[in-house]
């Protein structure tokens, strides 16, 4: 968590300098206008938040689920100069262990999809970097569950959930620009085990995401 907090002084640092900077010259050439679209191509790293309950038919058990890297494309318009909105497409790989009474035992792996629509501010949309905050929903789905308890099959149930997200644009060439993105999602989902081995669970998965990579306003 340090080095999370250390991150964020040094990015608080940038955005102090360049203010400064920019109150001194007068905006940038990098104006983010009402009309103006963005895309960006993100690196993500997927860090579950997780608890959960006990499988109904093992006392003293329950789930984790490992983190996992991915790749995600989002496209985002401007309202205004400061109010946008974004969309964030991205799937991630992960796998449910077992704990407590099951573990060391690899329940299942599953792909997640979490389309998630953002709503944003930006606070200083006439300078290089623009920092912003959103808040949002996702849906996420769950698809290609494969149970690795023998003769089993699992079934993970979709899930709504609110979204937060903070971030920073740093334009480095005409329209093209930086990004780094954290965002915490609330996520969740009721699996069902049937077969040789049967039993419900409740998962909450709340991933912290992490995101940096480069984007383009059109």
């Amino acid at each position: 968590m340090g080095r999370w907090i250390r991150f964020f002084l040094s990015c608080g640092l940038v955005l102090v300098a360049q203010q400064a900077l920019a109150d001194d010259k007068g905006p940038s050439d990098h104006n983010t206008q009402g009309g103006d679209w963005f895309t960006r191509i993100r690196a993500l790293y997927v860090l579950p938040n997780d608890s959960s309950g006990s499988v109904s038919t093992i006392p003293h058990s329950g789930v984790s689920v490992h983190p996992s890297w991915t790749g995600e494309f989002d496209f985002g318009y401007m309202f205004t100069k400061n109010l946008g909105f974004e969309l964030i497409l991205a799937t991630s790989k992960h796998t449910l262990c077992g704990k407590k009474a099951l573990s060391g035992t690899k329940i299942a792996t599953t792909w997640v999809l979490p389309p998630t629509l953002m709503l944003q501010w930006r606070f200083i949309p006439h300078y290089i970097v623009q920092p912003y905050i959103g808040v949002g929903v996702n849906y996420t789905l769950y698809y290609n569950e494969h149970c690795k308890l023998s003769n089993t099959h699992i079934d993970l149930k979709h899930s709504w959930g609110p979204a937060l997200q903070a971030g920073i644009d740093m334009f480095f060439y005409k329209d093209w620009f930086f990004n780094v993105d954290v965002k915490y999602i609330w996520m969740d989902t009721h699996a069902r085990l049937t077969g040789a081995t049967t039993g419900t669970v409740h998962v909450d998965i709340d991933p912290w995401i992490i995101g940096f990579g480069i984007g383009r306003k059109w």
